[in-house]
């Protein structure tokens, strides 16, 4: 038999175990937790998604909520509150997860199941999304960006064109196509078990040989011994290795073969020719016709006079007059012309250009309106001109006999001319500054003209005599 004190001894005992056993100790007078729940918790969670649940149940205060296995990393259970948050980190597979919440008065246990899976992915793009290719040559490596989620499933609609392939796992665009196509839309989806996204781009493979080819002036004439503007090609597809003429150019002109450039100074005078130049490539080639003809069709003079300048001021001006003509011996003489355009340098340090202004022969155009379009450009050290003589093209210009065209005005530098006692000569050569595009051409259609034989000006400014001095009565 136990002794009064060890009656008590182990009553305080059993007291203090009931105190320390959490979920273990009973009270008749707590309500356990029952009907345990979380109705904000999905069965299926995202990664990279942050979330929130909180414990739903009846019965009184749940003192400890305790979790087993350990739930997905990034997600935490409150111990006090029941509270399930966090953001989960990791793809997790599907798994069961027993939450109990108890107090003194019991327990209540619930069976939860969680998948946590990616997001669906968004912002689809490509390293390429309008691209140009060369069929047999480039070699493709087109490379997705995907936010959001994984792509784990890519498809492509229609499919590629023979040669290019699409990665049904990372996406990537890659080979050496084989198949030529037009300019095409694809469309590309990125898919994983949570949603997809999808992103149209453009696609074109061309052929590896040369096509396209044609030139700056493909029906030109040249006067004789004059150099020519270059005449420069272009070519769409392959890269050109090499180009040829059949038959060989006019006497004076050449085809480089590395850069289809022809260049030159047409030697003697040539009825028209037809000439095939060809550009070609390991793959292939093609051809354009050039036809030209050598003749002093029309020429550009810029006239030349005598001018004065105050040296006392350095202040003085003068004036040229551009006129046209074209050659009696024109097969077309004489022939409408549509427009022209001039391009005539001065000495800057010399001349500062003041004015432009129609020509004689211009003003008289359209009964007297003058031509639809008179542009002139002022440069350093140059003027540039564009004229078109009517937009409808019925009003055109002969030029078979000396016609005036252009007036340049000019003013002198005062600090080159200030006390100059000797005549200062000068001269107005023809040519484009390298700020401009603008050459010396007449326009014939709106695809055709002609380069003009260049005759340029020589002006002498002498200094002016002093005024006479005025008589004393």
């Amino acid at each position: 038999m136990f002794s009064p004190r060890g009656v008590a001894i182990a009553v305080a005992m059993t007291a203090s175990l009931v105190l320390l056993s959490g979920c273990w100790n009973r009270s008749h007078r707590i309500q356990p937790p029952s009907a345990l729940s979380y109705a904000d918790l999905g069965s299926i969670v995202l990664q990279g998604i942050e979330l929130e649940a909180k414990p739903e149940y009846r019965g009184d205060r749940a003192t400890e909520f305790l979790v087993e296995p350990p739930l997905p990393a990034g997600l935490t259970l409150d111990p006090v509150s029941g509270r399930i948050h966090g953001t989960p980190l990791e793809i997790t597979p599907t798994a069961d997860y027993v939450i109990t919440a108890c107090n003194s008065g019991g327990e209540d246990e619930l069976l939860i199941t969680l998948t946590v899976n990616p997001q669906a992915p968004c912002d689809l793009s490509y390293s390429e999304e309008d691209a140009l290719y060369v069929g047999l040559v480039t070699a493709v490596v087109n490379m997705p960006s995907v936010s959001c989620g994984p792509g784990h499933l890519w498809v492509i609609e229609p499919a590629l064109p023979e040669g290019l392939t699409l990665d049904g796992e990372t996406g990537i665009i890659a080979g050496v196509a084989t198949e030529l196509i037009a300019r095409t839309e694809f469309t590309i989806t990125a898919s994983n078990v949570t949603g997809s996204t999808t992103r149209t781009i453009f696609l074109e493979v061309e052929s590896p040989a040369p096509c396209g080819l044609s030139y700056a002036q493909e029906n030109v004439v040249y006067p004789p011994s004059v150099p020519i503007h270059p005449n420069l090609p272009t070519s769409d597809c392959g890269a050109v290795e090499l180009f040829t003429v059949t038959p060989a150019l006019p006497s004076g002109l050449s085809l480089d073969p590395a850069t289809g450039e022809i260049s030159g100074t047409p030697a003697v005078e040539q009825g028209e020719s037809v000439h095939t130049i060809t550009a070609s490539n390991s793959y292939g080639s093609d051809s354009t016709d050039l036809t030209l003809r050598i003749s002093p069709v029309f020429q550009y003079i810029a006239g030349s006079a005598a001018a004065e300048f105050d040296p006392a001021t350095g202040e003085g001006a003068l004036q040229s007059t551009l006129r046209l003509l074209e050659g009696s011996d024109n097969a077309t003489f004489p022939t409408p012309i549509i427009g022209l355009s001039f391009a005539i340098e001065h000495d800057s340090a010399l001349l500062v250009p003041s004015d432009v202004l129609p020509g004689a022969d211009l003003l008289t155009l359209g009964d007297g309106s003058g031509p639809d379009f008179f542009e002139p450009f002022f440069h350093d050290g140059a003027v540039t001109v564009g004229i078109v003589f009517s937009f409808d093209l019925m009003t055109l210009l002969m030029a078979d006999s000396l016609r005036e065209v252009l007036v340049i005005e000019y003013q002198t530098r005062p600090e080159a001319f200030l006390d100059g006692a000797e005549p200062v000569s000068t001269a107005l050569t023809w040519g484009s500054p390298a700020s401009s595009a603008v050459e010396n051409e007449v326009a014939l259609s709106g695809t055709y003209s002609v380069d003009p034989i260049l005759i340029d000006a020589t002006f002498l400014l002498t200094p002016a005599a002093p005024a006479p001095a005025e008589e004393q009565p």
